[in-house]
């Protein structure tokens, strides 16, 4: 296997039915999942030509998404690449962590959670800039008045929300 460095980033393509995305990766964690509308390819996963670490967090991840998109409460358990990301964001990231399947807060909530409640309108950049949308839960908070933002769109907002129980918003 070629010299690796701790800056290659490796990925694989997840496709079911109306659920399509990109997942990339370093050796230290997930470091993205972009929600795509169309599939590229069905694309087999060629874990075996990535570092055994980095193999074993993508079968984990996969089996995790089927379970999830099945109905099942998932606690995904990737280790995340946050390397770049700022310490705000890692403190609202982490917070939305804790948010549990099937239950929602608004950007205010988050912000008084993370020690900084006049912040809401920076919550919500920093869920608008989040890197791993469904394992870092972003579609699980709402605005006060509404069902608010998402970066993949409204329309997969809803579709994440209701696969969790959660409609009428």
């Amino acid at each position: 296997m070629p010299n690796q460095s701790e800056h290659d980033r490796y990925s694989f393509y997840y496709s079911r039915v109306d659920w399509n995305m990109h997942v990339t990766a370093t050796r230290h964690g997930l470091r993205e999942i972009v929600f795509l509308e169309d599939p590229l390819a069905t694309f087999a996963a060629d874990f075996y030509q990535y570092p055994d670490p980095v193999q074993r967090m993508f079968s984990n991840l996969q089996a995790e998404l089927e379970r999830y998109f099945n109905g099942e409460t998932v606690q995904f358990t990737a280790a995340l690449d946050w390397r770049d990301l700022s310490v705000f964001q890692k403190q609202v990231y982490s917070a939305l962590q804790k948010v549990a399947y099937g239950s929602v807060v608004t950007y205010g909530d988050l912000a008084r959670q993370i020690g900084s409640p006049g912040a809401a309108r920076a919550v919500g950049t920093a869920l608008h800039n989040n890197p791993l949308p469904l394992v870092v839960p972003c579609h699980r908070v709402v605005s006060s008045s509404g069902i608010g933002g998402f970066a993949a769109g409204l329309t997969l907002k809803r579709a994440l929300l209701q696969l969790e129980g959660i409609s009428g918003l």
